[in-house]
């Protein structure tokens, strides 16, 4: 089995849409059910949506790429919107989307970072960062597991949280 993974570079496994993104201004925004996303999570809710299905949010910029405090990408459902500070891919037919999140988790991307004052991951350099990937459906079967770790390890800390 090991013999069946391949190295690729992440932009030949995914299909990249930051063309699609339109920053909103704070000011401009109108309140409404649907997130608006940052390079670390929801900024603020609006009433439009750009997206709608399931994407993974990576950071382009920001402290957070070097400090890793939130999540360098996550995965979104539904209908919402993004800004400028997050590149947003979905998987191509030969990789699953939610392993390639879980694979970036566990990346070493500092090598793809410019900027000394404010890291930035460019696109470019986004789509070079080599990802180890097995066949699909391994990577589907991986990601199942995780996730549903993930979802274990969510459950658990609603239920210590609502006991507290």
């Amino acid at each position: 089995m090991g013999g069946e993974w391949r190295e690729r570079p992440l932009g030949d496994l995914t299909e990249n849409l930051d063309s699609v993104r339109i920053p909103v201004k704070e000011a401009d925004r109108r309140a409404g059910p649907y997130p608006y996303y940052g390079a670390s999570g929801i900024v603020d809710h609006v009433d439009g949506y750009l997206f709608d299905g399931e994407y993974l949010l990576i950071a382009e910029d920001g402290e957070n790429l070097r400090t890793r405090q939130t999540p360098l990408a996550f995965l979104v459902r539904g209908k919402f919107w993004v800004n400028n500070h997050a590149h947003i891919v979905r998987a191509n037919q030969q990789a699953d989307t939610r392993f390639l999140m879980y694979v970036l988790a566990a990346s070493d991307i500092n090598g793809y970072l410019t900027g000394s004052t404010m890291p930035k991951l460019t696109q470019g350099n986004m789509n070079r960062i080599p990802i180890l990937a097995p066949p699909l459906e391994d990577q589907r079967a991986i990601a199942h597991i995780l996730g549903t770790l993930d979802d274990k390890i969510e459950l658990n800390r609603r239920m210590s949280e609502t006991l507290e």
